[in-house]
């Protein structure tokens, strides 16, 4: 069983050594010393808890919760709230944004300990989506190649895994470059084509199957393509997708 990937946004260096004395062995543990550092490792690596700290040097740590839940929509981040804060009203407001648990510290180790194998119990039962070689799960936000009987783990970023989920979602249908800006990246966020080229340039390195691979389309766009003897396990249907005008 693969061990959890835990952020801990802490800038304290003793509270950082003491969760990593607890969970070191149970977990892998990727430190932030502030939010800004944190944004950064959240937009390119999944991870499946944060240990976060409200009094942080660049902000506070509830403008993090909400931003990442914000973007995230259904698909919900666990936040396990660790600050020195026992106010009412913090425990109350980080509840309200979506976080799973709130300890006070100092606190005791082996509670935090129980605390976290009991976040990570809830995490959803893997959703597994294969099509030909291609394997995604999308409750653990991770990615496999298939080759014979071998699986193979693919370390995608947050922006390849959104990418290779929404072509196996629609296996050999089109995607324009406008319509894969709008559908991953968002009307909000303004990213101009050759971003989106050199995303799917960096996922298809990432692919070796000759079965299952993600094929450019002249002047058109990109689509994945499957060779005849690939079947597709469970197809979504077939999209309309509207081409809106971006700034």
């Amino acid at each position: 069983m693969k061990m959890a990937n835990i952020l801990v946004v802490e800038d304290h260096d003793d509270s950082f050594r003491l969760v990593e004395r607890v969970l070191a062995s149970m977990a892998n543990l990727t430190r932030a010393s502030q939010i800004s550092e944190a944004q950064k490792l959240l937009a390119t690596e999944i991870y499946d808890l944060v240990i976060l700290d409200l009094r942080l040097p660049d902000g506070d740590g509830f403008s993090l919760i909400h931003e990442v839940q914000k973007k995230l929509g259904q698909r919900r981040l666990p936040f396990l709230v660790l600050s020195s804060s026992s106010q009412l009203q913090d425990k109350l407001t980080g509840f309200d944004l979506g976080a799973v648990d709130y300890i006070v510290k100092p606190f005791e180790p082996l509670e935090l300990k129980a605390r976290v194998v009991t976040r990570l119990a809830e995490r959803p039962a893997a959703a597994l989506m294969r099509v030909g070689d291609l394997e995604v799960d999308v409750s653990s936000y991770r990615a496999y190649e298939y080759a014979g009987e071998k699986k193979i783990e693919l370390h995608l970023t947050q922006i390849e895994f959104k990418l290779l989920k929404l072509f196996l979602e629609h296996p050999r249908q089109l995607f324009t470059r406008e319509q894969l800006l709008d559908l991953i990246w968002g009307e909000e966020v303004y990213v101009d084509h050759r971003t989106v080229d050199a995303h799917i340039s960096r996922l298809r390195k990432k692919i070796t199957s000759e079965n299952t691979a993600i094929k450019s389309v002249h002047g058109q766009g990109y689509r994945l393509d499957l060779s005849d003897s690939v079947s597709v396990l469970q197809p979504s249907p077939q999209v309309e997708l509207l081409q809106r005008p971006r700034p």
